[in-house]
């Protein structure tokens, strides 16, 4: 299952992109990733069990209040 933050209204699911390795952190059993597209970012962060995960996203400040932020499960 993919899960993507959207900046707007659904869209291509790649619009929010990292812009490199300092843009990420990873750790056993954690990841996580600020995701950029112009001004805006979301932090992304994973985490899994044998038997479950976990998604946590953050809308950062400077979040384009105009536009609501969408959760896409494809």
């Amino acid at each position: 299952i993919l899960v993507s933050p959207q900046a707007q209204a659904p869209r291509h699911l790649d619009s929010l992109a990292a812009t490199g390795k300092a843009d990420d952190h990873a750790a056993p059993g954690y990841y996580a990733v600020t995701l950029k597209q112009g001004a805006d970012q979301v932090k992304c962060e994973l985490t899994g069990a044998e038997r479950a995960g976990v998604h946590r996203y953050t809308f950062l400040p400077g979040w384009k209040r105009t536009a609501a932020p969408h959760i896409v499960v494809d």
